[in-house]
């Protein structure tokens, strides 16, 4: 197989699995709030009809079939934020990023739960918040939607930004 062909094929699958919603980075996108350090994003998990979340638990319920999980290196990273858009226009509705270090064996917060907008399917960004020591190295990171045990919210994307 020559090399032309290989390449096509990579490219191929790597388009193929940014549309089903497989984790995807961009590098300074549109809106970046940083101009010194340009922000990253890597979108854990989009969608456009989203994943219902029933019964959303005030504890945090993990996106369905851990579709939101990525693998991440943030040794060379400071700050971080996360970014969500809901179905429902509730402040009940919040969104948390986890990180574990031992393969999802156990988890620790990342990125706070930061609430839904009062307009429903709106971009929500949490504040920038300093990645803690502990996480500064490879991670598997995980997106939650926090509720009220009642709420129903449609989850069309979760992404990180970071620098």
């Amino acid at each position: 197989m020559n090399s032309y062909f290989k390449y096509t094929i990579c490219i191929l699958i790597s388009l193929i699995m940014t549309a089903c919603g497989n984790p995807s980075v961009e590098y300074n996108p549109e809106g970046s709030t940083s101009s010194d350090i340009p922000e990253t994003v890597l979108t854990l998990f989009s969608d456009a009809a989203g994943v219902t979340m029933t019964n959303a638990a005030a504890a945090g319920t993990e996106l369905t079939g851990n579709i939101s999980r990525a693998y991440i290196d943030l040794s060379s990273y400071t700050m971080i934020r996360g970014q969500f858009s809901s179905s429902l226009a509730s402040a009940t509705i919040n969104c948390r990023i986890e990180y574990s270090t031992n393969n999802g064996g156990s988890w620790s917060t990342l990125v706070p739960n930061f609430a839904a907008a009062a307009v429903a399917n709106a971009h929500n960004n949490s504040a920038w918040v300093e990645i803690p020591d502990a996480a500064k190295t490879g991670v598997l990171l995980r997106a939650l939607t926090v509720g009220d045990g009642v709420l129903d919210p449609i989850i069309k994307y979760v992404r990180i930004g970071f620098y």
